[in-house]
């Protein structure tokens, strides 16, 4: 790690054609991913006891499985099922760009992320290349994993 990493100064990313700092996500940041999680997925109880029309042995049955997935709820932000909500659907990709942008860009609003998103994704090859430089800087994976100075290079190809 060199010094500014240490000091989480931001990296300039090009997108459609203007410059945009973004920094590394913080504990609060990740915070809103997991909120944004918590909110896509629901709690396993209460998916149960929402269901209407169906016995009480059933129920029963339900909400002994769903106390068991509570061990693992919410899901980790790093989870596949984290993954698929908030890297698979366009409000994911929203909320991450609005918080890796906003925070050295605080005049861009929502309605902004989502016209700079749209206009990005116009290119779906593009468009993802984009979105995984945005996050690679934020979750501060942007640094070559390749390269052979870097200690942890083989555990992330591994």
């Amino acid at each position: 790690m060199d010094i500014a990493q240490a000091a989480m100064q931001p990296k300039s990313v090009e997108i459609n054609g203007r410059k945009y700092q973004v920094g590394r996500f913080t504990f609060r940041d990740i915070g809103k991913v997991e909120a944004f999680v918590k909110s896509k997925i629901p709690n396993p109880v209460s998916a149960v006891l929402a269901i209407e029309g169906i016995s009480d042995g059933d129920r029963r049955f339900l909400l002994e499985n769903a106390r068991k997935d509570l061990v693992h709820y919410p899901p980790d932000v790093n989870s596949p099922e984290a993954q698929r909500v908030v890297l698979g659907t366009i409000e994911g990709h929203v909320l991450l760009m609005e918080i890796a942008l906003t925070k050295y860009q605080p005049e861009l609003k929502t309605e902004d992320i989502r016209a700079i998103h749209a206009e990005m994704m116009a290119s779906q090859e593009h468009g993802m290349r984009k979105l995984a430089e945005i996050f690679a800087v934020a979750y501060d994976a942007d640094e070559d994993a390749s390269d052979p100075k870097r200690k942890d290079s083989r555990k992330r190809h591994a």
